[in-house]
């Protein structure tokens, strides 16, 4: 009787054992590389600008007090870009973001995306800024893939008229 019951013990540790594995595995999240950088150039876009201009509505000027700030979005290599402009004798004329030397009150709360265009690791998007069809406010925005993400590489403002970034 004893050997019968040391088998019956054994198997019982082993059904837990594999109770506690299959538990263990079930809630076990797969680690999978992805090539695609998550989320969308024009969400990242969007969310730039939100997150921007709610910085300067609240008196906060990210580019020359937090440069760093500006990384989740921003290209290092655009970041460096600005610095060096911003040292030189002349420095920087306007909010390069924004491509004008301030904003209107609709801007932080008015904010759309179109025209997204990805092709080989870049994409550019068009952002409007504000709620005037007469005179929509719109700039280029160009994102490269990078650091796992969408980083925004430049900016240009797209004169009056012109529909796209084309």
């Amino acid at each position: 009787m004893m050997i019968g019951t040391k088998k019956m013990t054994v198997r019982v540790a082993r059904l837990i054992s594999i109770a506690f594995m299959v538990l263990f595995l079930g809630s076990a999240k797969p680690v999978v590389a992805d090539a695609t950088p998550p989320g969308k150039p024009g969400a990242v876009a969007a969310e730039f600008y939100k997150w921007y201009l709610h910085e300067l509505v609240q008196n906060h000027d990210p580019l020359s007090k937090n440069p760093e700030s500006l990384l989740p979005y921003v290209s290092p290599t655009l970041l460096r870009e600005l610095k060096r402009i911003m040292q030189s004798p002349n420095g920087m004329e306007a909010d390069y973001f924004l491509q004008a030397q301030d904003y209107l009150e609709d801007w932080p709360t008015r904010i759309s995306i179109s025209d997204t265009k990805v092709q080989s690791g870049i994409a550019t998007t068009v952002v409007t800024l504000g709620e005037n069809p007469a005179a929509p406010y719109r700039l280029t925005v160009t994102l490269q893939q990078e650091a796992g993400g969408w980083k925004i590489r430049r900016v240009k403002r797209l004169p009056r008229g012109v529909k796209n970034g084309s």
